[in-house]
């Protein structure tokens, strides 16, 4: 059978993220797992961490972007085998008050990894 793409259904909680994109390419008839790549975009007025941990059935810490300035972004691959089944979480890190002390506040993004094929995400933080 040919590969499908599906759309990979993605939970947003707040208002600071822009979905630009979020698909599954799979072949059903192959159940072999393929990469997980993760590109974030930076569309703050500042600087931003993002952090991505799988909460469900354990909690790891997959990855972490690193401060990186607006307008810049950071991309992240890995294999899916490691992380399917998994409940993902992405948080974004930035000063938000007068002392520029980094909080995660604004929401999250939440997802359940596949078990098969290759997971593409693109994001674009706005808030």
């Amino acid at each position: 059978m040919a590969p499908r793409v599906d759309n990979l259904d993605i939970l947003v909680e707040g208002e600071i993220w822009g979905i630009n994109l979020a698909e599954w390419s799979h072949d059903p008839d192959d159940p072999q797992p393929g990469k997980l790549t993760i590109t974030v975009n930076n569309g703050t007025g500042n600087w931003i961490d993002v952090v991505m941990d799988s909460i469900y059935p354990d909690h790891q810490r997959i990855w972490t972007s690193g401060h990186f300035p607006r307008g810049q972004a950071r991309t992240h691959e890995e294999e899916v085998i490691y992380h399917r089944d998994k409940t993902i979480k992405v948080n974004r890190w930035r000063p938000m008050n007068p002392f520029g002390i980094p909080r995660d506040a604004g929401g999250q993004l939440v997802f359940s990894m596949p078990d098969r094929g290759d997971v593409k995400i693109d994001i674009t933080v706005i808030g």
